[in-house]
């Protein structure tokens, strides 16, 4: 590989992954670089070592294999780099008086120690430690762990992530237990194995069974639409994966499941494997579906009969006897699936129910929703009214707890969603779970189209 000392004048393009910049040497010479330098700034001056390239459009560049900051070595270079805009909290005099306590393995202490070598420092206290600490590690700690581990097939945005977990002991994790990194969502089952391949890890390792196990697990549940994995299957999948390295008998998948429904990883329940997660939305779910059937509606049938043929009157249109009956079953009911194919009504049937609803009811609070915003426009149009998305009815952001839920319900007396087939296991058990029960008026009417 041929090797470039020189200062980062400009970048042509930068993401975390990949840039392209100009170079420029200590003889003057700017040369065009592209490949991973992740966290160099322009103007530092790093060294890069790699081979030239010709591409097909942009001509003569240099792709970097590898780069890195030069340490300084001397007090003069230290002192420079201390007081440069690299590092925050410490200037010409500061950095000075770091050397002078520290000496030339000033960086080396700074990276090892931590603030507390720069303690009783004249001029520095707690917070301009903090930022100088901070500044030398994002400098130089971040790179070896980079260097080490890019090897492994880690891309420099995963890396930083880890390290902003682990710190230097990223390295430690990697090298001993790759598979920890699916844990925290920064790779997958399959890049793990490869690294764990690289570092040696014996293909029988009870981690990467384990990790194996989620892994088909999540896989056919989440990918497939599924709540649970019959468990002849899920270890006959898992044993087919693991296989692919080495040779992991069926018994063994099969121990390590033990173990971990034992440890109430996963939920096994007769011959089914549920991740816990899909296992409490269902089983909770079917507890409230469960109660709200035992409910009965409202007992009016003489006036909802003469309230449905008053609508046929003022609408002037007659009403198949199945939204008729649909219109019955929603003071009936508590719940209520209404389903037809295209052109069959169903909008005809939600305007009417909408209205006889308030019609029996003034003060009544209607909710309408559906699982995507298209399909919640769509169901404004037809019954101009306004609707949401069920995540907004809810308040459920990505990563937080909706608003609504058991112990502040919804405040609707009757919730109409539609396209419901849309909605997944996690969706439905949170829009369930934040139904209320206030009294035997309160009505959920949930369509499909299925």
């Amino acid at each position: 590989m041929i090797e470039f000392t020189g200062r980062i004048t400009h970048f042509l393009c930068r993401n975390d992954d990949f840039v392209i910049a100009i170079l420029e040497t200590r003889n003057g010479e700017r040369i065009k670089i592209v490949g991973s330098l992740y966290g160099a700034d322009k103007g530092e001056v790093v060294t890069v070592r790699g081979v030239w390239q010709n591409h097909a459009r942009y001509g003569k560049q240099f792709a970097v294999q590898h780069w890195e900051r030069p340490i300084p070595k001397t007090a003069d270079q230290i002192v420079a780099y201390l007081s440069s805009k690299f590092v925050k909290g410490c200037g010409k005099k500061r950095a000075e008086e770091i050397v002078r306590h520290l000496g030339e393995r000033a960086l080396d202490r700074i990276m090892a120690e931590g603030v507390g070598c720069l303690a009783g420092i004249k001029g520095i206290g707690s917070k301009q430690a903090t930022q100088i600490v901070e500044s030398v590690k994002s400098s130089f700690e971040i790179q070896q762990v980079m260097m080490v581990l890019l090897p492994y097939g880690l891309t420099p945005n995963t890396a930083s992530k880890l390290y902003r977990q682990y710190g230097r002991q990223s390295i430690e994790i990697v090298r001993k237990n790759p598979y920890k990194l699916t844990e925290l969502d920064l790779i997958g089952f399959l890049t793990a194995d490869e690294i764990a391949a690289k570092v040696g890890i014996n293909p029988s390792n009870p981690y990467r069974i384990n990790t194996a196990i989620q892994h088909v697990l999540t896989e056919k549940c989440y990918g497939g639409g599924h709540c649970f994995i019959p468990s002849r299957e899920l270890i006959s999948n898992v044993t087919e994966l693991l296989n692919r390295r080495g040779t992991v008998e069926e018994d063994a998948v099969r121990r390590e499941l033990e173990e971990m429904a034992a440890y109430d990883r996963v939920v096994w329940e007769d011959d089914a494997v549920y991740p816990n997660h899909l296992y409490l939305y269902e089983t909770k779910l079917a507890e409230k579906l469960a109660y709200m059937v035992r409910w009965s509606g409202e007992a009016m049938p003489s006036v909802i009969e003469n309230e449905i043929r008053r609508y046929q009157t003022e609408h002037k249109i007659i009403l198949a006897e199945g939204q008729r009956e649909a219109l019955r079953e929603m003071f009936r009911r508590q719940i209520m699936i209404l389903t037809g194919g295209p052109g069959t009504g169903k909008t005809t049937t939600v305007r009417a129910m909408i209205e006889l609803y308030r019609k029996l009811h003034p003060e009544a609070r209607i909710g309408l929703a559906a699982p995507t915003g298209r399909a919640s426009r769509k169901l404004a149009e037809g019954t101009e009214l306004p609707a949401d998305t069920i995540h907004g009815m809810i308040g459920f952001r990505p990563g937080k707890e909706p608003d609504y839920d058991e112990h502040l319900p919804l405040p609707y007396d009757l919730i109409i969603i539609d396209e419901w087939s849309m909605a997944d296991l996690q969706l439905a058990y949170y829009l369930f779970r934040a139904i209320g029960m206030r009294s035997n008026r309160y009505a959920d009417k949930s369509r499909s189209d299925r």
